[in-house]
């Protein structure tokens, strides 16, 4: 059997079913527990960096910009970040966030302790050098949900940033290859629509 290294293609990003797509996995991944939900939209922002960046010709760390919005997301649920980070201005998606939160319980710290504080470290984590590398809990899949309709049908490199960005908040083994398989399920399920 032939080894194949691209991923089920997705309809055009330009199309209706492409937008009709994104509304249903958005809606799904931010059905969750509010805390969790705004990951999902930290993800979506991130990502919409890098395209933004390519649109103009430049490449972005795909990694690096979800990070970022991570550092939003956190302040969105009034977590400490570390002084050292690395903080974005605000975002317009900061507010809006945090005025549909009002009144909501988003105490990620009881639901996920180890993404709390991943969430406000200085230093980004990657899968070979992480200071959570036992973190196993299933905190990190909505928010990975977004990826599967990143517009890139590399196996290798889809799978490397999905990898990449569940170890910014859970480093263990079972952690990356769940993510890794989440987000390849969600989009062989995407495409097959």
């Amino acid at each position: 059997m032939p080894e194949t290294t691209s991923l089920p293609a997705l309809p055009s990003p330009a199309s209706t079913e492409y937008r009709n797509m994104v509304h249903r996995v958005l809606g799904a991944a931010t059905g969750t527990d509010p805390a969790l939900a705004v990951g999902t939209i930290a993800t979506v922002e991130g990502m919409s960096d890098i395209v933004e960046w390519a649109c103009r010709g430049q490449s972005a760390d795909e990694t690096a910009s979800i990070w970022l919005q991570n550092f939003r997301w956190a302040r969105v649920i009034g977590l400490t970040v570390e002084p050292s980070a690395p903080l974005p201005p605000r975002a317009d998606w900061e507010t809006t966030a945090g005025q549909d939160l009002s009144g909501c319980d988003v105490e990620l710290a009881h639901l996920d302790p180890t993404t709390a504080q991943a969430l406000g470290r200085a230093d980004m984590q990657y899968p070979a050098r992480h200071d959570f590398p036992d973190a196993v809990s299933p905190a990190f899949i909505p928010r990975l949900t977004p990826l599967a309709l990143y517009p890139q049908d590399s196996t290798p490199h889809l799978g490397q940033l999905v990898a990449n960005v569940t170890s910014l908040t859970h480093g263990s083994p079972e952690a990356l290859a769940c993510g890794v398989a989440w987000v390849f399920l969600v989009r062989t399920c995407l495409a097959s629509v």
